[in-house]
């Protein structure tokens, strides 16, 4: 609620305050991830893309199903030249 009223600061928080009680929730990391976007942090952003990425693998979660995700989150492709997980090599992606 807070990242949609521009308190990105806020909604880090919040989001790291989930990832305590929830270390795979690829969804947080995402959000975290859409956050930092909004600052301008791509990089940090990247990261957490990558986190997102292992912790949906460590729940056995289909890639493809993380892009749809990041893809909800990021329609106007923030992150130019960057795009969200590759599904290559993910036998579920198709």
């Amino acid at each position: 609620a807070r990242a949609a009223l521009g308190k990105q600061e806020e909604a880090i928080t919040d989001f790291t305050d989930a990832l305590r009680l929830n270390p795979n929730s690829y969804p947080a990391y995402l959000c975290r991830a859409h956050a930092y976007i909004q600052m301008g942090k791509s990089d940090r952003a990247i990261e957490e893309i990558s986190r997102a990425s292992r912790a949906a693998q460590s729940l056995d979660m289909p890639l493809a199903f993380l892009n749809d995700t990041w893809q909800a989150l990021d329609p106007k492709g923030a992150l130019p030249g960057r795009r969200a997980p590759s599904t290559e090599g993910d036998r579920r992606a198709s």
